[in-house]
């Protein structure tokens, strides 16, 4: 009897409540851990804020790239199915989150070239490559 009305209650927990603890789960992450990873297997990590628009994550991956007129699309592999970042606002529309996307507190992306024949993904900049270090289970 009193699993039943224990039950019951749960169902009959306020919209605004919900909504209430939700946001209150939100603001309980200050950054978000990013990682994208490339076709060669080389995984790119960095940290912003999650207020930050989805634009300063193509930003942030395209001012790392070797090609810098490449354009790509950032994947977000996540179940149901994958989806694509959105780049940018559409007109009238004010800019997708990292928290509106559901990237905090942290997500792995795969990035996808539209490569074209002029055009082709050919890594990061050696810089960057340089001062990598593998990444194992144990450092994240």
């Amino acid at each position: 009897m009193r699993r039943e009305r224990l039950e019951q209650s749960r169902l009959l927990i306020p919209k605004s409540y919900k909504e209430k603890q939700a946001l209150a789960a939100r603001q309980k992450y200050k950054q978000a851990v990013i990682r994208v990873q490339f076709p060669d297997g080389v995984i790119l990590q960095g940290v912003f804020l999650p207020a930050e628009a989805t634009g300063s994550l193509y930003e942030f991956v395209a001012d790392a790239l070797k090609q810098p007129g490449l354009e790509f699309d950032l994947i977000c592999p996540a179940v149901p199915r994958s989806r694509v970042l959105p780049h940018s606002p559409n007109t009238g529309e004010r800019a997708r989150t990292l928290q509106d996307e559901g990237l905090v507190p942290s997500a792995l992306l795969k990035f996808k070239p539209n490569e074209t024949d002029s055009v082709v993904f050919t890594g990061l900049l050696d810089k960057l490559l340089e001062a990598s270090e593998p990444f194992t289970a144990a450092s994240s």
